[in-house]
């Protein structure tokens, strides 16, 4: 059993498909089928069943599946561990469907700071308030709907934790480019009924039981036909099927994605906080607040540049 055996098994997971997952694993599909046929065989069990959608999978692979993003977590973990040995750190966390990464990058290169680590990881609420509540982190990031903020903050609370909103982020449907929404220059949720969705798991406490499979909620409108982890998969997802996908993206990720529209979806009820989680009864250190500043210099700078 190797690392490659389980993350080939986990994409063919998240994406169903033995040819997407060579995909986003750049190799054959193949070589995905020897890597996971190998898992199968050394662990006595038959992860997949096949569908005329796809695959899905079996109970013995959903166990499989949790275990194994439980190993590749730890791993991440303990990669942690040995590069930030001897430095003094700087965590952010984010929620799998905040996608930040370009801004951290550009904060982090402009400090040019060897003596400190960095880190931005991508994990479900639930264990960002773990993992804020033992201050393994400094700052975690999330969107938040405005009729579910209350809930959440009462949630937040038990980890002595608080929400902070920095800005409201506009919601997007983000479609194939030849999709038949894509000539529309804004729609309604209601245009969205006939239209399956792909959603990210953990993204707030009210979806975190949520697992992957077929239909999840065939009664939300749009039904939820598939189940990601981030908003990097969810997009390559959408640039290669009819599937939808409903977020937002504050920074602008979106625009790396060669095949995806983004179209804004006119509101329909109170809006989308964009902000960040900290511990309630800590003063920040000085990285995050300067960060913190960083963050709203940028969204201003591209509100302006966009006329919002």
């Amino acid at each position: 059993m190797n690392i490659r055996q389980i993350q080939s098994f986990l994409a063919v997971a998240d994406t169903k498909s033995f040819s997407e997952a060579s995909k986003l694993m750049y190799t054959s599909v193949s070589q995905i089928s020897k890597l996971v046929k190998g898992l199968e065989e050394e662990l006595g069990q038959v992860f997949f069943e096949r569908k005329k959608n796809g695959v899905v999978l079996t109970r013995e692979g959903m166990k499989i599946y949790n275990i194994a993003n439980k190993i590749l977590r730890d791993i991440d973990e303990l990669e942690f561990m040995k590069e930030r040995r001897g430095k003094e750190s700087f965590t952010v966390l984010g929620l799998p469907d905040v996608c930040m990464d370009n801004i951290f990058i550009q904060y982090m290169n402009e400090r040019k700071d060897q003596e400190r680590f960095y880190n931005l990881s991508y994990k479900t609420i639930d264990a960002i308030s773990q993992e804020m509540h033992v201050r393994k982190a400094d700052l975690g990031f999330a969107y938040i709907d405005k009729i579910r903020l209350t809930a959440i903050q009462m949630r937040l609370k038990d980890f002595a934790l608080t929400f902070t909103s920095v800005a409201e982020a506009q919601k997007y449907l983000f479609i194939r480019k030849d999709h038949p929404l894509a000539r529309h220059k804004s729609v309604q949720l209601k245009q969205l009924e006939t239209f399956d969705q792909v959603r990210i798991k953990g993204t707030d406490y009210l979806n975190s039981e949520f697992k992957n499979g077929d239909t999840v909620n065939a009664y939300s409108t749009p039904a939820i036909r598939m189940i990601t982890h981030n908003l990097s998969t969810a997009l390559n997802v959408v640039s290669r099927t009819d599937l939808v996908y409903i977020g937002c993206d504050i920074f602008d990720q979106a625009a790396d994605m060669v095949n995806v529209r983004r179209i804004p979806i006119e509101r329909d009820g109170e809006g989308t906080e964009f902000g960040f989680i900290r511990k309630y009864n800590i003063e920040l250190s000085e990285t995050a607040k300067e960060f913190l500043f960083y963050v709203e210099e940028d969204l201003l700078k591209n509100s302006g540049s966009s006329g919002m």
